[in-house]
C-alpha cells in the first residue's frame, strides 16, 4: 500500500493517536496518525466484531469533526474526550483523511465453478450472490454485505462472484469470529450496487432478529420469485448453493425391506421463501414436502425428501459443490465432504440391491457401512452413478 496525506486535512491530525480494543477502554496499543508509520492494511479488517477505535490527543475542532461524523458514542465522547469509532467505520474515517491505494492479494479466479458458470452465461448476482446473502449471509450497518461460513469454499465463490460481476475486492476476506469456528467475508457496497441487487431482492433479513415477528412480515420480504423464469442453470446453480450452505444427507431405512433411501434436507425457516424454493426444485424434478417445527419462529424448518428419485435428480445437477464439509453435529458423517457423502450412500444403495447381505436392520450398522465406503474412498466415479441410475427400474424409486 502506499499513502499521501490530505494536505488540508493531515496538518490537524498529524498528533493524533488511535487505541484499540473493546469499547471504552482496555488500550494495547498507541498508533500515530503517520503516513509512513502507520500499517493501514492492519486496521482496515473488523478482526473482532465489537472491536472500536478511540481517537485520542487530536486538536479539539478535527475531534468535533470526527465525532459528528463517525462517532458511535457521541456521550462517551462529551465525558472523556476520546471517540470511539467502529472497525468498518474506520474505513471510511481514513479514505476522508488519506489517499490509499489497495493491493490485491487475491488471485482470481478462487474457484473452478465461477468461471464455469460465467462461461454458461450464469447471472451471478441472481444464482450466487442473493442465495449466499439469504442463507449464509445478510447486510450490515454502512451498506455491508458479509458470507459466513466455516468451508473454504463458500467465501471463495462470494468473492468470485462480487469480483466477476461488479469487479469489486471484498474489504474482509475470511475473518475468524472470535469465540467460533465460522469466518465472515465482508463487501462495502457503493449505492448503485447495492441497489442493483435490492432491485431483485428487496431485503436480505430472512427472519425477525431483534424485531416483533408482526411487523417483519408487514415489512420488506425476501424473494426468489426471480428464479421462476430464469434459465435452468441459473435455477440449478441456485438451488446448489442453498444445497451447501443449508443442506444436509443422509438416509433413512425401510423396516420391512432392509433397504435404505437418501435424505435430502434444505433448511429454509422463512414461510415466503420455502414455498419459492419448493416451487424452483419441483421445476427441476426434485419433490419434496415442508417440514414444520413449532420452536421456529413461523413454524417451519425447510424442505425434506426421503426419495431416490428426488436425490438422484438432485445430482444430476451437479449436487454438492466439492469442498464443502458436513458440520460437526453428525456423528457419522462430521469432517466428510458432503458431495462424497452422497456418492457413498449411492454406492451402498446399489449393494442392498444386488447382495442382500447389506440389507441390515441396524440403521447405525448402515451408516458405519457408509462411513467406511467415504472414508476409504470406495465408491465409483460420478459419471458411473449417473449411468447406473439413469437405467434404474421404477421400484427403486419407492
Amino acid at each position: 500500500m502506499s499513502y499521501s496525506p490530505n494536505q488540508e486535512l493531515y496538518p490537524l491530525i498529524e498528533n493524533a493517536q488511535f487505541t484499540y480494543g473493546n469499547h471504552h477502554g482496555k488500550n494495547r496499543l498507541n498508533l500515530k496518525i503517520n503516513p509512513v508509520k502507520f500499517e493501514l492494511g492492519e486496521y482496515l479488517i473488523p478482526i473482532e466484531p465489537n472491536r472500536v477505535y478511540l481517537v485520542k490527543s487530536a486538536p479539539l475542532d478535527i475531534k468535533e469533526k470526527v465525532s459528528r461524523l463517525y462517532s458511535l458514542d457521541d456521550f462517551y465522547y462529551k465525558k472523556s474526550g476520546l471517540i470511539t469509532i467502529y472497525s468498518y467505520l474506520l474505513y471510511y474515517f481514513l479514505k476522508t483523511f488519506y489517499i490509499y491505494k489497495k493491493e490485491n492479494l487475491l488471485k482470481f479466479p478462487l474457484s473452478k465453478e465461477v468461471r464455469d458458470w460465467e462461461i454458461k452465461r450464469v447471472d451471478l448476482a441472481k444464482a450466487v450472490i442473493i442465495p449466499m446473502l439469504l442463507t449464509d449471509g445478510g447486510e450490515k450497518p454502512g451498506n455491508r454485505l458479509c458470507i459466513a461460513g466455516a468451508s473454504d469454499i463458500v467465501h471463495e465463490l462470494m468473492a468470485d462472484a462480487f469480483f466477476k460481476k461488479f469487479n469489486m475486492l471484498p474489504s474482509s476476506y475470511k475473518v475468524k469470529v472470535k469465540h467460533k469456528t465460522i469466518f465472515v467475508t465482508t463487501f462495502n457496497m457503493n449505492k448503485d450496487n447495492l441497489s442493483s441487487l435490492k432491485e431483485i431482492c428487496p431485503t436480505f433479513k430472512t427472519s425477525p432478529y431483534n424485531q416483533n415477528t408482526n411487523v417483519y412480515l408487514n415489512g420488506l420480504q425476501p424473494s426468489i420469485k426471480f428464479l421462476f423464469n430464469a434459465s435452468k442453470i441459473e435455477q440449478q446453480t441456485a438451488i446448489r448453493i442453498w444445497a451447501i450452505t443449508e443442506g444436509s444427507i443422509g438416509i433413512r431405512l425401510d423396516k420391512k425391506t432392509k433397504l435404505i433411501m437418501p435424505v435430502l434436507q434444505i433448511a429454509c425457516a422463512h414461510p415466503g421463501l420455502v414455498i419459492e424454493l419448493k416451487e424452483i426444485c419441483t421445476q427441476n424434478g426434485m419433490n419434496f414436502y415442508i417440514i414444520k417445527e413449532k420452536k421456529n419462529w413461523k413454524g417451519i424448518s425447510g424442505l425434506k425428501s426421503g426419495s431416490l428419485r428426488t436425490t438422484i435428480s438432485f445430482f444430476r445437477i451437479g449436487g454438492f459443490i466439492r469442498g464443502v464439509n458436513i458440520c460437526s453435529n453428525s456423528p457419522f458423517f462430521e469432517g466428510l465432504d458432503k458431495q462424497d457423502v452422497l456418492l457413498g450412500i449411492l454406492e451402498f444403495v446399489i449393494k442392498q440391491r444386488v447382495n442382500k447381505e447389506y440389507r441390515i436392520e441396524n440403521k447405525n450398522k448402515v451408516y458405519k457401512y457408509i462411513q467406511t465406503i467415504v472414508k476409504n474412498k470406495k465408491f465409483k466415479s460420478e459419471k458411473y452413478y449417473l449411468k447406473t441410475f439413469e437405467n434404474f427400474n421404477n421400484w427403486t424409486f419407492r
